[in-house]
Protein backbone atom coordinates (compact mmCIF):
# COMPACT_ATOMS: atom_id res chain seq x y z
CA UNK A 1 0.00 0.00 0.00
CA UNK A 2 2.54 2.31 0.34
CA UNK A 3 3.85 2.45 -3.05
CA UNK A 4 0.63 3.90 -3.46
CA UNK A 5 1.65 6.83 -1.64
CA UNK A 6 5.22 7.10 -3.08
CA UNK A 7 4.30 7.17 -6.14
CA UNK A 8 0.86 9.22 -6.40
CA UNK A 9 0.30 12.16 -7.73
CA UNK A 10 2.06 15.49 -5.97
CA UNK A 11 -1.64 16.98 -5.15
CA UNK A 12 -2.11 13.61 -2.97
CA UNK A 13 0.14 15.89 -0.26
CA UNK A 14 -2.29 19.07 -0.44
CA UNK A 15 -5.18 16.76 0.03
CA UNK A 16 -3.44 15.00 2.94
CA UNK A 17 -3.02 18.06 4.50
CA UNK A 18 -6.60 19.26 4.43
CA UNK A 19 -7.67 15.66 5.57
CA UNK A 20 -5.11 15.75 9.07
CA UNK A 21 -5.27 19.01 9.90
CA UNK A 22 -9.59 18.96 10.00
CA UNK A 23 -8.98 15.51 11.97
CA UNK A 24 -6.95 17.52 14.45
CA UNK A 25 -9.48 20.42 14.49
CA UNK A 26 -12.37 18.30 15.02
CA UNK A 27 -10.97 15.55 17.40
CA UNK A 28 -12.08 12.76 15.10
CA UNK A 29 -10.21 10.64 12.78
CA UNK A 30 -12.26 8.01 10.53
CA UNK A 31 -13.53 4.63 11.56
CA UNK A 32 -11.35 2.68 9.39
CA UNK A 33 -8.19 4.21 11.13
CA UNK A 34 -8.97 1.86 14.33
CA UNK A 35 -9.24 -1.21 12.41
CA UNK A 36 -6.58 -3.66 12.17
CA UNK A 37 -5.43 -7.17 11.61
CA UNK A 38 -3.23 -9.30 13.84
CA UNK A 39 -1.00 -11.56 12.24
CA UNK A 40 0.27 -13.84 15.42
CA UNK A 41 4.54 -14.53 14.52
CA UNK A 42 5.81 -17.45 16.16
CA UNK A 43 8.72 -16.38 18.57
CA UNK A 44 10.77 -19.81 18.59
CA UNK A 45 10.32 -22.45 16.44
CA UNK A 46 11.49 -25.69 18.67
CA UNK A 47 9.01 -24.05 21.32
CA UNK A 48 5.56 -25.20 22.04
CA UNK A 49 3.19 -23.84 19.44
CA UNK A 50 0.34 -24.28 21.12
CA UNK A 51 1.41 -21.19 24.13
CA UNK A 52 0.49 -18.00 23.51
CA UNK A 53 3.61 -16.35 25.04
CA UNK A 54 5.45 -18.44 22.17
CA UNK A 55 3.92 -15.50 19.65
CA UNK A 56 4.04 -12.10 18.96
CA UNK A 57 1.18 -10.15 17.15
CA UNK A 58 2.07 -7.81 14.21
CA UNK A 59 -0.68 -5.54 13.52
CA UNK A 60 -1.45 -4.32 9.97
CA UNK A 61 -3.00 -0.92 9.71
CA UNK A 62 -3.85 1.41 6.81
CA UNK A 63 -0.74 3.39 5.56
CA UNK A 64 -2.57 7.16 5.92
CA UNK A 65 -2.87 5.66 9.46
CA UNK A 66 0.84 5.46 9.99
CA UNK A 67 1.53 9.12 8.04
CA UNK A 68 -0.97 10.63 10.82
CA UNK A 69 0.92 9.44 13.28
CA UNK A 70 4.33 10.54 11.47
CA UNK A 71 2.96 14.46 11.37
CA UNK A 72 1.90 13.83 15.25
CA UNK A 73 5.25 12.91 16.07
CA UNK A 74 7.03 15.36 14.29
CA UNK A 75 4.35 18.17 15.56
CA UNK A 76 4.23 17.39 19.08
CA UNK A 77 7.57 15.56 19.97
CA UNK A 78 9.03 18.50 22.33
CA UNK A 79 6.08 17.66 24.76
CA UNK A 80 7.14 13.94 24.96
CA UNK A 81 10.44 13.81 25.72
CA UNK A 82 11.27 11.50 28.37
CA UNK A 83 14.20 10.63 30.95
CA UNK A 84 17.56 9.79 29.79
CA UNK A 85 16.76 6.48 32.12
CA UNK A 86 14.89 5.38 29.54
CA UNK A 87 16.34 3.53 26.87
CA UNK A 88 13.45 1.57 25.53
CA UNK A 89 12.46 2.41 21.81
CA UNK A 90 15.28 5.43 21.56
CA UNK A 91 17.49 6.15 18.86
CA UNK A 92 20.84 5.30 19.41
CA UNK A 93 20.40 3.92 22.85
CA UNK A 94 19.43 0.00 24.12
CA UNK A 95 19.80 -2.14 26.66
CA UNK A 96 23.59 -2.28 26.42
CA UNK A 97 23.55 1.61 27.18
CA UNK A 98 21.20 0.63 30.21
CA UNK A 99 23.20 -2.43 31.65
CA UNK A 100 26.15 0.36 31.60
CA UNK A 101 24.71 3.38 33.49
CA UNK A 102 23.19 0.39 36.39
CA UNK A 103 27.10 -1.30 36.63
CA UNK A 104 28.43 1.90 36.89
CA UNK A 105 26.18 3.09 39.40
CA UNK A 106 26.63 -0.13 41.55
CA UNK A 107 30.01 -0.11 41.19
CA UNK A 108 30.53 3.50 42.51
CA UNK A 109 28.29 2.91 45.55
CA UNK A 110 30.01 -0.33 46.28
CA UNK A 111 33.49 1.40 45.64
CA UNK A 112 32.31 3.70 48.96
CA UNK A 113 31.23 1.02 51.13
CA UNK A 114 27.62 0.98 50.15
CA UNK A 115 24.87 -1.63 50.38
CA UNK A 116 23.39 -2.10 46.84
CA UNK A 117 20.10 -3.23 46.18
CA UNK A 118 18.66 -4.05 42.90
CA UNK A 119 14.93 -5.47 41.84
CA UNK A 120 14.04 -6.07 38.04
CA UNK A 121 10.29 -5.94 37.51
CA UNK A 122 8.87 -7.44 34.62
CA UNK A 123 6.28 -4.92 32.07
CA UNK A 124 6.13 -7.37 29.25
CA UNK A 125 2.55 -7.57 29.65
CA UNK A 126 2.42 -3.39 30.69
CA UNK A 127 2.23 -2.33 26.93
CA UNK A 128 -1.04 -3.95 26.41
CA UNK A 129 -2.74 -2.86 29.42
CA UNK A 130 -1.92 0.48 29.73
CA UNK A 131 -4.72 2.92 31.46
CA UNK A 132 -6.23 5.24 28.18
CA UNK A 133 -7.93 7.78 30.63
CA UNK A 134 -4.37 8.18 32.57
CA UNK A 135 -2.36 8.38 29.55
CA UNK A 136 -4.34 11.43 28.88
CA UNK A 137 -4.32 12.92 31.84
CA UNK A 138 -0.05 12.71 31.45
CA UNK A 139 -0.50 14.22 28.23
CA UNK A 140 -2.18 17.00 29.31
CA UNK A 141 -0.15 17.81 32.85
CA UNK A 142 2.69 18.20 29.95
CA UNK A 143 0.79 21.27 28.47
CA UNK A 144 -0.26 19.55 25.58
CA UNK A 145 -2.09 21.17 22.64
CA UNK A 146 -5.96 19.93 24.12
CA UNK A 147 -6.76 18.50 20.38
CA UNK A 148 -3.86 16.18 20.05
CA UNK A 149 -5.40 14.60 23.21
CA UNK A 150 -8.39 15.18 22.02
CA UNK A 151 -7.90 13.32 18.67
CA UNK A 152 -5.96 10.35 19.94
CA UNK A 153 -9.17 9.76 22.54
CA UNK A 154 -11.30 10.17 20.06
CA UNK A 155 -9.39 7.58 17.62
CA UNK A 156 -8.77 5.00 20.27
CA UNK A 157 -12.01 4.67 20.94
CA UNK A 158 -12.52 3.13 17.50
CA UNK A 159 -9.41 0.89 18.02
CA UNK A 160 -11.18 -2.88 16.52
CA UNK A 161 -9.01 -5.60 15.50
CA UNK A 162 -9.22 -9.03 14.23
CA UNK A 163 -6.69 -11.99 14.14
CA UNK A 164 -5.42 -13.57 11.19
CA UNK A 165 -4.44 -17.48 11.23
CA UNK A 166 -3.93 -18.62 7.80
CA UNK A 167 -6.93 -17.68 5.90
CA UNK A 168 -8.93 -17.26 8.18
CA UNK A 169 -9.88 -14.18 10.06
CA UNK A 170 -11.86 -14.12 13.57
CA UNK A 171 -14.31 -11.57 14.17
CA UNK A 172 -13.79 -7.90 14.88
CA UNK A 173 -13.42 -7.27 18.79
CA UNK A 174 -12.87 -4.12 20.63
CA UNK A 175 -9.44 -3.19 22.24
CA UNK A 176 -10.06 -1.14 25.77
CA UNK A 177 -6.52 -0.80 26.80
CA UNK A 178 -2.96 -0.85 26.25
CA UNK A 179 -1.52 1.47 22.74
CA UNK A 180 -2.04 0.67 19.43
CA UNK A 181 0.88 -0.46 17.86
CA UNK A 182 2.28 1.58 15.32
CA UNK A 183 4.33 5.38 15.22
CA UNK A 184 3.30 6.60 18.29
CA UNK A 185 3.11 3.78 20.56
CA UNK A 186 6.11 3.41 22.10
CA UNK A 187 6.50 7.27 22.70
CA UNK A 188 3.16 7.13 24.85
CA UNK A 189 4.31 4.41 26.80
CA UNK A 190 7.03 6.13 27.16
CA UNK A 191 5.48 9.17 28.55
CA UNK A 192 3.01 6.66 30.67
CA UNK A 193 5.95 5.46 32.13
CA UNK A 194 8.05 8.36 33.17
CA UNK A 195 6.86 8.89 36.31
CA UNK A 196 8.38 6.36 37.48
CA UNK A 197 11.35 7.58 37.21
CA UNK A 198 10.74 11.05 38.31
CA UNK A 199 9.05 10.40 41.23
CA UNK A 200 11.71 7.62 42.57
CA UNK A 201 14.42 9.68 41.08
CA UNK A 202 13.53 12.22 43.89
CA UNK A 203 14.89 9.79 46.17
CA UNK A 204 18.71 10.41 46.03
CA UNK A 205 19.47 6.92 47.01
CA UNK A 206 17.13 5.38 44.11
CA UNK A 207 18.28 5.02 40.42
CA UNK A 208 15.42 3.32 38.21
CA UNK A 209 16.59 2.09 34.60
CA UNK A 210 13.64 1.48 31.86
CA UNK A 211 14.77 -1.16 29.19
CA UNK A 212 12.10 -2.75 26.45
CA UNK A 213 10.74 -5.68 29.33
CA UNK A 214 11.94 -4.37 32.59
CA UNK A 215 12.18 -1.72 35.30
CA UNK A 216 15.53 -1.99 36.99
CA UNK A 217 15.09 -0.34 41.10
CA UNK A 218 18.58 0.41 41.89
CA UNK A 219 18.59 1.45 45.74
CA UNK A 220 22.05 2.67 46.84
CA UNK A 221 22.56 3.52 50.64
CA UNK A 222 25.40 4.51 51.78
CA UNK A 223 27.75 4.34 54.54
CA UNK A 224 27.45 7.31 56.45
CA UNK A 225 23.49 7.52 56.07
CA UNK A 226 23.39 3.59 57.64
CA UNK A 227 25.85 4.58 60.47
CA UNK A 228 23.35 7.45 61.11
CA UNK A 229 20.61 5.09 60.97
CA UNK A 230 22.36 2.58 63.13
CA UNK A 231 22.77 5.84 65.61
CA UNK A 232 19.37 6.62 65.59
CA UNK A 233 18.03 3.41 66.36
CA UNK A 234 20.46 2.86 68.75
CA UNK A 235 19.32 5.93 70.73
CA UNK A 236 16.05 4.80 70.37
CA UNK A 237 16.04 1.63 72.53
Amino acid sequence: MSEHIIYAHPIICNALARLFTAMLKHGYVPQAFGLGVVIPILKDDSGDRAEPDNYRGITLSPIIFKLFEMCLLETFYDYMCTDDLQFGFKAKVGCRNAISVLCSSVDYYTRLGSTVNVAALDISKAFDKLNHAGLWLKLLKRNIQRYFVSVLADWYSKVFICVKWGSSLSEMFKIAAGVRKGVLSSVLFAVYADDIIVNLGLSLVVLVVILLENILVCSCMHTTYCLFLSQLLTSEK
